[in-house]
């Protein structure tokens, strides 16, 4: 009997004696998964982007190239990883995407991701993200709420052609699709990522704020974007990981690829946690052989 069919047998029972000391809302997902294929994964709430879709506008997205792999520290554990493929033209790009069914409002966002540098020898603009989103139904809607943390191994976005490795934090008000006119605040940093981080987000108390790692100062906090719109979130969102291309190099040809890599996602709501008491969580969890729990449902 493989580990996660003993621990669906035993999953119920370790919850209730865990749930004591659970907080209404907590999520917690190890993405301790067989395949894409598991009705566990969409019975928690997670949905693999197929077919047509954005962005870039228009571009393909593969549910193939969403898997789950083994820790190779703890075979026991696995990772989802998402793949993005390149080759000759924007055409030929494959990306991918898995978000969430549930919506979710204020509290803490994490996640231990791994950044991964394959296309920036290639010199593509890859785009490797973990967000939260509520879709635009119509320019400029006035629900529409996003929460970025975008990693850029190499910098097509930077203005003064400065290619170095970035990160992005954007909180967004609303945005015009045609002509593209965006309504937000954004923060960047030239900084290599290359490997695992955990990335935090906190929404709460009017302002939207990113941290990387053990870092208790923020990359960045947002209330208002360059337009004095505020950018507080002012709907429910879901929660995405996204492993995409912007633009294609035309200085390769042959087909190519980056591998983001996730490990876990956590969240609570209406409450300020920072990395080593998220940690503590994430380390509990694990330590009762907890893969999966959702204390709002």
């Amino acid at each position: 009997m493989s580990r996660n069919d003993m621990s669906r047998l035993v999953g119920l029972t370790l919850i209730s004696v865990f749930l004591f000391a659970s907080p209404p809302g907590e999520l917690f997902d190890d993405f301790n998964y067989n395949d894409t294929g598991d009705t566990l994964l969409l019975a928690h709430g997670w949905n693999i982007v197929n077919g047509k879709n954005a962005p870039p506008a228009g571009a393909q997205y593969d549910r193939s190239l969403i898997n789950f792999m083994s820790d190779p520290e703890d075979p026991d554990r696995s990772w989802i990883t998402l793949d993005a493929v390149a080759g000759e033209s924007n055409d030929s790009m494959r990306l991918s995407r898995i978000e969430s069914s549930d919506k979710f409002y204020e509290g803490t966002y994490a996640a231990r991701v791994f950044f991964d540098h394959a296309l920036r020898k290639s010199r593509d603009g890859n785009i490797q993200a973990f967000y939260l989103i509520t879709p635009l139904d119509y320019p400029n809607d006035t629900l529409y709420s996003e929460c970025d943390f975008e990693y850029l191994p190499y910098d097509i976005w930077d203005p003064g052609n400065n290619k170095r490795s970035a990160v992005y934090a954007s909180t967004w008000d609303s945005y015009q699709p045609e002509p593209f006119i965006p309504d937000h605040a954004f923060s960047s940093k030239k900084q290599n990522l290359y490997g695992w981080h955990t990335l935090i987000i906190v929404v709460m108390g009017g302002e939207v704020r990113y941290h990387i790692d053990k870092d208790d100062k923020p990359f960045a906090v947002h209330r208002y974007s360059d337009k004095g719109s505020s950018v507080y979130p002012e709907s429910p969102m879901q929660v995405a990981f996204a492993n995409w291309i912007s633009l294609v190099s035309e200085k390769s040809k042959d087909r190519r690829s980056s591998t983001m890599k996730v490990d876990w996602f956590y969240h609570v709501p209406d409450t300020v946690l920072y990395f080593y008491e998220i940690m503590e969580r994430v380390n509990a969890f694990r330590k009762n052989s907890i893969d999966f729990i959702n204390t709002g449902n």
